[in-house]
């Protein structure tokens, strides 16, 4: 029976990265993962010359962890930055793609807002802080108007948590720019101390963040790839956790095999159902929590076409489509327009997203249901010729826990039950810290440096 320091229930990237740096830290890890490969909702696919991302598409090098981790896997050649022109993002007014303004010469001619949403923007430093928790529509509406909640916010948020902004929290799902209003009384103001405080640590020689958008040269199932190869035997997959049971030393894990591992404690980096699943007898009143943390199945549609059947330029990162058009299709990434030879010569990538909290059904549709679908969604925005050369689905059946209204403090909760009835268990995953590729490795990294400091002052 093997004993080590942690074992670690799934290898995604936090269940990776996690053990990766609790190893660098001198643990002992075992990382055990119920399917037959690792990356989690992290997965490329290669097929006769397309390259298709079916998750994460691309990572922000917005954290030193991150930017730190590359080099530390020795995978810096093999980073690949966006082009240029995925700056734009284009979202559909009027039957047609709008980028959204970058500068204030952009923001001024975009028929995108009316002029009185454009004025907005003079008044929203003297408009006052909110009052308990709110909603990302009620917060953009307070701030800058019901026209940016409608044609900015709304499809933004769809393309980032396939979620509805009035029920989404603006304090869990958008920290960062909910501080801005806390700290500095405006989003306007906090944008400034942000720069201002850029400038400064540049000039101090302190790490910025070059916030470049990333992929690698065989997408983005590289960097898990890369901590597997690194962890070596420390990974195992096809090795699904049947039980856990509380010993006087910590746990004792069960994998459906019937092989089992003593641990001194026990991290859990699954889906909110999954894990709520695994501690419904060890915990009930967690495993209730985790039950309606609602986690919408969405559909990522890769489609594939010659140049010449898209009639529209494809200049940005992609399209999102609002929801009061009623338009199914949630949006798609112009891949091959950020990352080049992601496609045969001559043909064009497009990632198209389905589903989500406000389509729930799309988990009960064929693929050439779907397939058809986003093909008619987008043929009159992008002026699509013809059928693709290359088509293929993946569902999600939970792809992105919806941080909603009372979401921190239900997280508050589950983390209480699980001190009481489950000690030295402890859950890192992405439906209480965050979903993008920098959020992930560093709070890895956080978490892993904690232990460390601990494992020092502990009697």
């Amino acid at each position: 029976m093997k004993n080590v320091d942690y074992v670690i229930i799934g290898a995604g990237l936090s269940g990776l990265s996690t053990a990766w740096y609790l190893k660098q830290a001198g643990f002992s890890v075992q990382v055990l993962e119920a399917q037959d490969d690792i990356g989690g909702r992290i997965h490329t696919q290669h097929q006769a010359g397309w390259q298709i991302d079916v998750g994460a598409n691309s990572g922000l090098l917005s954290s030193q962890p991150l930017d730190e981790l590359i080099d530390s896997l020795g995978l810096r050649d093999q980073v690949v930055v966006a082009n240029d022109q995925a700056k734009n993002r284009f979202v559909v007014r009027g039957g047609q793609l709008w980028a959204l303004p970058l500068s204030i010469g952009a923001l001024l001619k975009t028929p995108l807002l009316s002029p009185l949403s454009k004025l907005s923007l003079l008044w929203e430093p003297f408009r006052g802080r909110g009052v308990g928790e709110e909603s990302i529509g009620d917060f953009i509406t307070r701030r800058l108007g019901k026209e940016w909640r409608d044609w900015v916010i709304d499809p933004f948020v769809s393309g980032i948590f396939a979620g509805h902004p009035d029920k989404l929290s603006v304090q869990a799902a958008f920290h960062k720019v909910w501080l801005m209003e806390k700290d500095h009384g405006s989003l306007f103001r906090g944008m400034l101390a942000r720069m201002k405080a850029r400038k400064q640590d540049r000039a101090a020689g302190r790490y910025v963040p070059s916030n470049h958008m990333i992929s690698f040269h065989k997408g983005m199932s590289t960097l898990p790839k890369a901590l597997a190869q690194a962890l070596a035997d420390s990974v195992q997959c096809s090795a699904r956790v049947s039980a856990l049971t509380k010993t006087e030393q910590g746990w004792q894990v069960t994998i459906a095999s019937g092989q089992t591992l003593l641990a001194n404690k026990v991290i859990m980096t699954l889906d909110a159902p999954d894990a709520a699943q695994l501690l419904a007898p060890l915990s009930p009143t967690a495993s209730k929590l985790l039950q309606s943390i609602e986690s919408p199945p969405l559909a990522v549609v890769a489609l594939g076409f010659d140049r010449k059947q898209i009639t529209h330029a494809l200049d940005g990162f992609g399209v999102l489509i609002p929801r009061s058009l009623g338009i199914q299709t949630l949006g798609a990434i112009f891949s091959t327009s950020i990352f080049p030879q992601r496609a045969p010569e001559g043909k064009v990538l497009l990632s198209c997203f389905i589903g989500g909290s406000r389509n729930p059904l799309v988990a009960t549709r064929d693929e050439q249901t779907l397939i058809d679908q986003v093909v008619k969604d987008l043929t009159p925005l992008l002026g699509i010729q013809g059928k693709p050369e290359m088509s293929q689905v993946k569902l999600w059946p939970h792809a992105i826990a919806q941080y909603q209204l009372g979401h921190l403090e239900k997280v508050a909760q589950i983390r209480q039950a699980l001190a009481q009835d489950c000690p030295n268990l402890v859950t890192r995953a992405n439906w209480h810290e965050g979903i993008s590729v920098p959020d992930v490795v560093s709070n890895a990294e956080r978490f892993a440096r904690h232990e460390y400091i601990l494992s020092r002052v502990a009697p």
